[in-house]
C-alpha cells in the first residue's frame, strides 16, 4: 500500500511538473506569436491606472504598440518577461503598485540585448505607500522611498534638468503644473540623476529621476493626484492633458524608441505678416529693412496677401520678392477681407463663401501673371477660422493647408482625442491640414515654444504691419530663441512646411513607415541606403482622387478611410507625391473685377488704418481693441454714425424751419 501511494505520489508530482512544463512551452510559443510589442506595460488587474493612461497617450503619440499585462503575484510575470525578451520591444513600463509581483533579476535579464545594451524601464506612479525595499532593489539603491504629501500650488513649476539625450529641447525649461499633490523621491545623488524637479518658492524636490542598474537604465516617476478641476467649457478648447502630466512618459518613450518612434526629419518655422500688400513701405513694414533682419537672424517671412489687391503691387517690391524667394513668400488671406467673409454659415451662405474661394484663386492667378511671383495655396482666414464645410471646399480646390490662431472650425462639434493638444496641426476636419499658429504680438511663454519644438511641431508665428512700430527688428529675439532651442531650424514658407509635414519611423526590416498629412508631399531619404517607404494618409474620398509621384500617375490601395502605397527612394534622394482632387474648376471663367463699392471703401480705409492711424500709440490701441471686438465695434460705430447722421439731419431741419432775418430779406 505504501509503495502504491509512493508511486501514485510520484506520478502526481511528475504530472504536475509536466503540466508546468507544457504551460511554460505554450506561454513561450504564444509570446513568440502574440507578444511582439514595442512597449510592455505591467500593472495591477483592477482596471487601467492613471500611469497606464499617460503611457497610452505617449505611446499613441509615437506610434508604439503597447501590450498590457495585469499582475497579482510573481506567478503572473512569466508572459510579461517573455514579451520583454522580444527584439521588437523597446521599453518596459511598470506601475509602482506591482513591483512586488515581478522578479527583478529575471526582468533585468530579459531586457538585455545581444549587443550588451538593455532597453530602458520606467517605474511610474510611485507614492508614499510604495515599498522602500522594492524601490531600492529596482533602482540599485538609488531611490529608497517617496516623502509626502507635497502640495502642488499655483506657484509650483516643473523644472527640467539638462540630460540632452532625454530632455532634448526641454532642457532648462519650466513647465506649468496643475494644482494637486505628489511625493518627493528620496534619492541618493551619487547613484541617480534628477530629470524633473517640482520647484516651489522655497525648494526643489525630485519627482522624475534616472538611475543605472548594471547595464539597464531605470527611470522612476512619482505619482500625481490632481486637485478637482472644473472641466473646460468645451472639449475643443483645451487638451485632455497638460503636457507636464505626460512629460515623463513622453521623454522616456522618445528616448527609448529612437528612430522606431514617429519623428520628423526636420524642424520648421515661419513668420507670417497678415494684410500687407506689395508696396514699400506698407505702414511700418519696410520690406528691404525686414530682409536685412531675416538674413542676420535667420528667419523667413510670408505675406498673407489679400487677393483683392492682386493688381496693386509695386515693381521694386516685386523684384525684391523675386530675388529673395528663400526669405519671402506669399499665401492667400481671404478674398476681399470683408470682415468675417468666411464666418458662420447662418450669416453668409456656403455657396457665397465657396464663390469667394474661387474668386480668390482666380485673382491670385492673375497676380501671378502680372508679377511673375508664385504663391502658396494656403488659406489664412480673416479674423477667425472658417466652418468645416468651407475647409472641405479648400481641400476640393487643392489648397494645401489653412493656418490660423485656432485649428478647429468655428462650427465643429467633433470629439477630439487626448493627443489633439500635443500637435500644432490636425487632419480631424475633412482630412484637411489645419495649422495652429502663435500671435507674436502678445507675450509667448518660452516653455510653450520649447514643448512644440520637443514634439517636433512646426512653429508658425503671425503679426500685423503695426507690429513693427517698435522697430523692424522686433521679431529678432523670437527668431534667435527658436534657433537657439533647435539649431538648424528650417525657416520656410507655409507651403514648403506643409510639403515636409510627415512622420517617419523605422520598421523591423530596416525600411520606413510614413504618416502623411499634406496632399502634397516631398519625401526625403536622409539615410545612407536605398529604402522602401510605406506611406499612409487619411482620406474621406469626398472628391475623386488621383495620386501622382514625380508628376506621373501612381497606384495606391484604399484601406478603409486611408490610402496606402509603397515608394522606393534612393539614398540621399527625394520624391514628390501629390494627391490631386478633381473639382472641375475653371478659373478663366471667374469674374475678378472689383465691382463692389463697399469693399473698395473698406480696403482703402484699411490702408488708411495701417498707414496713418497706426502711426500713433493711441491709433494702434484703437486698432487692437477694434480687432479684438470687431463685431461689437462695428455695431457701436454704426450706432454712433446713425445717431450723428440723424442729429445733423434734425439740426439742419430746425435751422431751415427757424425764421432768419437775412433769409427773409433775400426771399423778399
Amino acid at each position: 500500500m505504501r509503495l502504491w501511494l509512493l508511486r501514485t505520489a510520484n506520478v502526481k508530482q511528475a504530472l504536475a511538473w509536466l503540466r508546468k512544463f507544457l504551460v511554460a512551452c505554450c506561454v513561450t510559443a504564444c509570446c513568440q506569436v502574440c507578444y511582439s510589442a514595442d512597449v510592455v506595460l505591467l500593472e495591477k488587474g483592477d482596471g487601467p491606472s492613471l500611469s497606464s493612461q499617460r503611457a497610452a497617450v505617449a505611446a499613441g503619440f509615437y506610434g508604439l504598440r503597447t501590450t498590457v499585462f495585469h499582475l497579482k503575484d510573481r506567478s503572473d510575470d512569466l508572459p510579461a518577461i517573455k514579451a520583454a525578451e522580444q527584439n521588437s520591444t523597446v521599453a518596459v513600463i511598470i506601475t509602482a503598485d506591482v513591483l512586488h509581483a515581478i522578479n527583478s533579476a529575471h526582468l533585468l535579464s530579459a531586457i538585455r540585448r545581444e549587443n550588451g545594451h538593455s532597453i530602458p524601464i520606467l517605474i511610474d506612479g510611485i507614492t508614499t505607500e510604495t515599498g522602500a525595499e522594492d524601490l531600492r532593489q529596482w533602482s540599485g539603491g538609488a531611490v529608497s522611498g517617496c516623502q509626502g504629501p507635497v502640495s502642488i500650488t499655483e506657484q509650483s513649476v516643473y523644472r527640467i534638468s539638462t540630460i540632452q539625450e532625454v530632455t532634448r529641447q526641454l532642457s532648462g525649461q519650466k513647465l506649468s503644473a496643475r494644482t494637486g499633490q505628489t511625493c518627493a523621491l528620496i534619492v541618493d545623488g551619487s547613484r541617480a540623476e534628477s530629470v524633473i524637479d517640482l520647484s516651489s518658492v522655497t525648494d526643489e524636490k525630485p519627482v522624475f529621476v534616472k538611475a543605472d542598474v548594471g547595464a539597464a537604465r531605470v527611470f522612476l516617476s512619482s505619482d500625481v493626484a490632481l486637485a478637482h478641476v472644473e472641466p473646460p467649457p468645451s472639449a475643443l478648447d483645451e487638451s485632455l492633458y497638460e503636457f507636464s502630466e505626460v512629460a515623463p512618459a513622453m521623454m522616456f518613450l522618445r528616448y527609448a524608441a529612437g528612430d522606431r518612434a514617429w519623428h520628423a526629419n526636420g524642424h520648421y518655422a515661419n513668420l507670417t505678416v497678415d494684410d500687407a500688400w506689395l508696396r514699400e513701405p506698407y505702414g511700418y513694414l519696410q520690406y528691404s529693412d525686414l530682409l536685412q533682419e531675416m538674413r542676420r537672424h535667420n528667419f523667413h517671412t510670408t505675406i498673407a496677401f489679400i487677393p483683392w489687391n492682386y493688381d496693386r503691387s509695386e515693381p521694386d517690391v516685386i523684384s525684391l520678392f523675386r530675388a529673395n524667394s528663400d526669405r519671402l513668400s506669399i499665401c492667400i488671406h481671404g478674398n476681399n477681407h470683408d470682415h468675417q467673409e468666411f464666418g458662420p454659415l447662418a450669416g453668409r451662405p456656403l455657396d457665397a463663401q465657396v464663390n469667394n474661394i474661387r474668386q480668390a484663386l482666380a485673382r491670385m492667378e492673375q497676380f501671378r501673371k502680372l508679377t511673375g511671383l508664385p504663391y502658396d495655396r494656403v488659406m489664412v482666414f480673416p479674423h477667425s477660422i472658417g466652418s468645416e464645410a468651407v475647409i472641405g471646399a479648400l481641400k476640393g480646390f487643392n489648397f494645401l493647408a489653412t493656418a490660423n490662431s485656432r485649428n478647429i472650425p468655428l462650427d465643429s462639434h467633433v470629439a477630439l482625442d487626448s493627443q489633439f493638444g500635443l500637435r500644432s496641426w490636425t487632419l480631424a476636419f475633412r482630412n484637411f491640414l489645419s495649422f495652429r499658429r502663435y500671435s507674436a504680438e502678445i507675450p509667448i511663454a518660452m516653455s510653450e515654444v520649447a514643448v512644440d519644438v520637443f514634439l517636433e511641431n512646426p512653429l508658425l508665428f503671425y503679426v500685423h504691419p503695426a507690429y513693427f512700430a517698435e522697430g523692424i527688428g522686433r521679431f529678432d529675439t523670437m527668431a534667435d530663441t527658436v534657433n537657439q532651442l533647435q539649431p538648424g531650424t528650417l525657416w520656410r514658407g507655409i507651403a514648403d512646411i506643409s510639403e515636409h509635414l510627415y512622420l517617419e519611423k523605422m520598421r523591423d526590416d530596416g525600411n520606413f513607415d510614413i504618416q502623411a498629412f499634406s496632399s502634397s508631399l516631398r519625401i526625403n531619404n536622409v539615410h545612407r541606403k536605398d529604402a522602401l517607404f510605406y506611406v499612409e494618409k487619411d482620406e474621406d474620398f469626398h472628391f475623386p482622387l488621383e495620386l501622382l509621384v514625380d508628376g506621373l500617375p501612381y497606384n495606391y490601395t484604399r484601406i478603409g478611410a486611408r490610402i496606402a502605397f509603397t515608394l522606393p527612394v534612393g539614398a540621399g534622394m527625394s520624391r514628390q507625391v501629390t494627391c490631386r482632387y478633381q473639382n472641375g474648376l475653371d478659373l478663366k471663367s471667374v469674374n475678378i473685377s472689383k465691382s463692389s463699392l463697399r469693399v473698395a471703401v473698406l480696403r482703402h480705409l484699411s490702408d488708411f488704418r495701417d498707414d496713418v492711424v497706426s502711426r500713433s500709440r493711441i491709433g494702434r490701441t484703437f486698432i487692437r481693441v477694434y480687432t479684438d471686438h470687431e463685431e461689437q465695434a462695428n455695431v457701436g460705430i454704426a450706432t454712433v454714425l446713425m445717431v450723428l447722421f440723424f442729429t445733423l439731419l434734425v439740426i439742419g431741419w430746425r435751422t431751415w424751419r427757424t425764421p432768419h432775418p437775412n433769409r427773409e430779406q433775400r426771399l423778399e
